[in-house]
C-alpha cells in the first residue's frame, strides 16, 4: 500500500503573448490528475510566475521568481512565438533565463527534470503588429537550441498544442513516472525524481479514496479501444468525403471550360459575352457548392481527431497496466493511424493541385470573384487541418 501521494511539477514558461496556449495548459490539470493521477498514485501541480511568485525584492523582477520557484519542478514546458520576452539583468529574457536554469538542472542531474519546447508557427492576425527585433530573437532561440541537441516541436494551433501535450506527456509520464512495478516505491530511483507531498494522506485514507473512484462510473479499456478505432474509422470516410467534392468540382469545372470554348466561336460579341457570363456564374455557383461543402465537414474532422487523440491517450495510460491488451491494442490502432496518415496524404496531394488551379483563374465576374475567395479560404483551411494532421499521426507512427 502506498502511503505517501506524490506530487509531479510541471513549470511554464512563456512570454506573454501565448495567453490561450497558456491557460490551455492549465486546464489539462484535471485530466492529468484524472487520466494518470489516480491510477499512478501521483498529483499534479502547476508552476509560474503567475500562479507561484509573490512579491519581494531582487536584483530584478525575474530575480524574485527565481527565489520563489527555486527550480523545484520535475518537467520544464517552454512555449514561444512572436515575442522572446523582456530582458533581465542575466539574460535576454525572463523565459529565456528560466529556460537556461532548467537546462542547467538537467546537466547537473538529467533525472532531475524533463525539458519540452514548443514553438507555435501560425502567422499574426495583424502583420503591422509584429515586433521584429523581438521576432528575430525567437528564431536565433530556436536555432541555438537545436545546436545544443534539444528537438522542439511545432505547432499552429492552440487546440494542435493540446493534441501533442496529451500525446508528449502521456508518454513521458507512462515510461518515467509509473512506479508500480517498484514494490519500495522509492521514489529518488525514479527516472525523473517525484516531489513528496508533505500533506501526503496516510494508507487508510488512500484504501478509503481508492474505493469511493472504483465507485464512480469510468469508461474502461475496451470502451477506449473500441472508441478510438471508431473515431480513427471515421476519419478517413470525413476526409474522402472532402475529397470527393473536390474532385466533383473539378470535373464540373472541365464541363465550363468545354462549354466556353464552344461559346468563343459565337460571332455576335454581346451575345457572346451573355453566354460566357452566364457559364462564369454557374462556376461561381458550383464554388459556393464546394466551399459550403469543406467549411460542414472541416469541424468534424477536427472534433472527430480530438476524440480519437483523447481516447488514445486514455487508452495508452490505461492499458499499460495489462501489457498483453496494451501491445494489441497500439498494433491494431496503429494500424488505424498509418492508414489515416496515408489517406490525407493522398488527399493533400489532390488539394494542393486544386488549389493550383484555384489560384491561376482570373477573376471574370463580381460574383466569380467572392465565390473564389472562399473556396480558396475553405481550400487553404482544409490543407492546414490535414498538414496539421499529419504531424499528429506521424508523432504517433514513429515517435522518434
Amino acid at each position: 500500500m502506498i502511503e505517501k501521494a506524490n506530487i509531479v511539477k510541471i513549470f511554464l514558461a512563456s512570454p506573454g503573448d501565448l495567453k490561450p496556449e497558456r491557460e490551455l495548459i492549465f486546464a489539462l490539470k484535471n485530466d492529468l490528475d484524472d487520466l494518470i493521477g489516480k491510477p499512478y498514485q501521483i498529483r499534479f501541480e502547476f508552476v509560474n510566475w503567475e500562479r507561484s511568485a509573490y512579491p519581494g525584492v531582487g536584483e530584478d523582477a525575474q530575480d524574485v521568481i527565481n527565489q520563489n520557484i527555486k527550480d523545484d519542478y520535475n518537467i520544464f514546458i517552454g512555449v514561444f512565438w512572436q515575442r522572446f520576452g523582456t530582458p533581465t539583468n542575466r539574460s535576454e529574457s525572463g523565459t529565456k533565463e528560466e529556460f537556461e536554469r532548467a537546462l542547467k538542472k538537467f546537466k547537473k542531474d538529467n533525472s532531475s527534470t524533463h525539458i519540452m519546447i514548443y514553438f507555435k508557427t501560425a502567422p499574426p492576425e495583424n502583420l503591422y503588429e509584429i515586433d521584429l527585433n523581438q521576432f528575430e530573437k525567437v528564431r536565433k532561440f530556436k536555432d541555438e537550441i537545436e545546436q545544443e541537441g534539444i528537438l522542439y516541436w511545432e505547432f499552429e494551433k492552440t487546440d494542435d498544442l493540446k493534441k501533442l501535450l496529451q500525446l508528449h506527456l502521456a508518454a513521458l509520464i507512462k515510461e518515467k513516472f509509473d512506479f508500480r512495478e517498484n514494490t519500495s516505491h522509492d521514489v529518488e530511483s525514479k527516472s525523473i525524481s517525484i516531489v513528496e507531498n508533505k500533506d501526503h494522506l496516510n494508507k487508510y485514507e488512500l484504501l478509503s479514496q481508492n474505493l469511493e473512484e472504483i465507485s464512480e462510473e469510468r469508461i474502461g479499456v475496451f470502451e477506449l479501444l473500441e472508441l478510438t478505432i471508431d473515431t480513427m474509422g471515421r476519419l478517413p470516410v470525413i476526409s474522402q468525403k472532402m475529397t470527393r467534392v473536390i474532385q466533383y468540382v473539378t470535373e464540373k469545372f472541365e464541363e465550363k471550360t468545354k462549354q466556353i470554348n464552344a461559346v468563343n466561336n459565337i460571332k455576335d460579341q454581346r451575345l457572346k459575352l451573355k453566354k460566357s457570363t452566364e457559364i462564369i456564374n454557374r462556376m461561381a455557383g458550383d464554388l459556393e457548392y464546394y466551399s459550403n461543402e469543406i467549411n460542414e465537414n472541416l469541424p468534424e474532422f477536427s472534433d472527430t481527431l480530438n476524440t480519437a487523440i483523447d481516447s488514445y491517450t486514455r487508452l495508452l495510460l490505461l492499458a499499460s497496466k495489462f501489457e498483453p491488451l496494451a501491445r494489441e491494442s497500439q498494433n491494431q490502432i496503429g494500424q488505424e493511424f498509418l492508414y489515416l496518415y496515408n489517406t490525407i496524404g493522398e488527399a493533400l496531394e489532390k488539394i494542393a493541385g486544386f488549389l493550383t488551379i484555384l489560384n491561376d483563374l482570373p477573376v471574370m465576374t463580381s460574383k466569380f470573384g467572392t465565390s473564389k475567395r472562399k473556396a480558396v479560404l475553405a481550400t487553404n483551411g482544409i490543407f492546414k487541418e490535414f498538414i496539421n494532421a499529419r504531424k499528429i499521426m506521424k508523432q504517433i507512427i514513429d515517435p522518434e
